[in-house]
């Protein structure tokens, strides 16, 4: 997870809804910054089913139509339609809701393209920064360890037989696994590498018989353009997987609101999607797209709990107020951070990016022993009501609901 930043416009603009000419767009440019719009279509009523198309028939003439039609990222998903266009009119998102409010025959959802990441703090920076891993590893130095072999041993959670995941798909959207995961830091406590490697492994380890799969949003600095991540969700959900888990470790302070549409309707019953709550801390209000849990009811937001002896502690980096369940996310140990971390100074991995797959893991091991049925009941929705209604009391804490073993 990591901080948003909004690509944002700034200069004059032109006032008329889809009268603006080509010049005069290449006009503003010279005073005007660039904003990236992402839009989400169903062309239900155009026949053929295109998004060229469909973006004819639901733009006015003018630079709105142009832009979209000459986007560069634009991606069919049948029958949706995403795209990003870039405009210099300060204007823009106000256009763009006049043809949300008049367009009667196809849904339209926009919204400004923002920059997500890996799991970073209040900094704005696109990684965990040092001093971030450095103050994890201190709220981690009072927890219990929790190790390859507690993995390895997990029979139980919350007196629910652990199943091995069999016949459930898991997509994790980031940077990719293997090779594509580049983080690196150097600290005081150790060599930190890796983060979608450690989601990878922590998953495997839970549920060994599940079937893993990268989709990659991310740089390899762990930058995640907002619409790449809606483009790997509309992919998955076309892919039309059962027993469908997303996990999503990643995000920043500002929405993207094309994402909520694609997680809580398009996604609604055919993927429960867990996403890390970021470790902001209390300064921090926000953080997306966890904090569409309050809207999506297939979504669970994710905070990180320890333990330190029998009493299941509340990390401090939590952000505030995002969260619906909480899942072990302080000092892991699973087998991708033995030989350069965990074996040598005792001190695991920790943050909400990897507590949301530890919950991904438990939501496989339920939908294995339960089975899955989108259109009845073991659907995403209530898989995610059941993962909540079963998790322990935090005492002390509002979120109160953690998945431990």
């Amino acid at each position: 997870l990591i901080s948003a930043l909004f690509i944002t416009a700034c200069g004059s603009a032109n006032t008329d809804l889809g009268t603006v000419t080509n010049a005069e767009d290449v006009e503003l440019s010279v005073q005007a910054t660039t904003t990236e719009y992402n839009v989400l279509i169903r062309y239900t009523q155009v026949s053929p089913q295109t998004c060229n198309k469909a973006i004819y028939s639901i733009f006015p003439s003018g630079y709105l139509r142009t832009a979209a039609i000459n986007a560069s990222f634009k991606y069919e998903h049948n029958p949706y339609c995403l795209f990003t266009l870039k405009t210099t009119n300060s204007n823009a998102a106000t256009h763009l809701a006049n043809i949300k409010t008049t367009n009667i025959e196809h849904f339209f959802a926009f919204s400004e393209n923002v920059l997500y990441g890996l799991d970073g703090g209040s900094s704005g920076s696109f990684d965990p920064t040092c001093d971030q891993i450095e103050a994890m590893d201190q709220d981690a130095d009072d927890m219990d360890q929790i190790d390859n072999t507690a993995f390895d041993e997990a029979t139980t959670i919350n007196n629910v037989n652990f199943y091995p995941g069999t016949g459930v798909n898991i997509a994790i959207v980031g940077t990719g696994t293997g090779g594509l995961d580049k983080f690196s830091c150097n600290l005081s406590t150790g060599t930190f590498t890796d983060h979608d490697n450690h989601i990878e492994s922590i998953i495997s380890e839970l549920v060994p018989n599940a079937t893993i799969k990268d989709y990659v949003a991310c740089d390899g600095d762990g930058v995640c353009p907002s619409n790449k991540v809606a483009n790997q969700l509309l992919t998955i959900w076309k892919e039309n997987n059962p027993r469908q888990i997303v996990n999503l470790s990643l995000g920043g302070h500002n929405p993207d609101y094309t994402h909520e549409y694609i997680i809580g309707t398009i996604m609604q019953r055919k993927a429960l999607v867990v996403a890390s709550a970021g470790n902001g801390g209390s300064s921090i209000q926000a953080h997306y797209p966890a904090s569409f849990a309050n809207s999506a009811t297939n979504m669970l937001s994710v905070a990180a709990v320890g333990k330190d002896s029998s009493n299941i502690e509340w990390a401090d980096f939590n952000t505030t107020g995002v969260a619906n369940i909480a899942g072990p996310g302080i000092n892991l140990c699973p087998t991708s951070a033995d030989s350069f971390r965990c074996g040598k100074n005792e001190i695991g991995i920790s943050g909400t990016s990897f507590a949301a797959p530890y919950v991904a893991a438990v939501a496989a091991s339920y939908m294995d022993r339960w089975g899955w049925n989108p259109s009845g009941y073991w659907n995403a929705q209530s898989y995610r009501n059941r993962m909540i209604n079963r998790s322990e009391k935090v005492p002390g804490y509002s979120v109160g609901r953690a998945i431990y073993k």
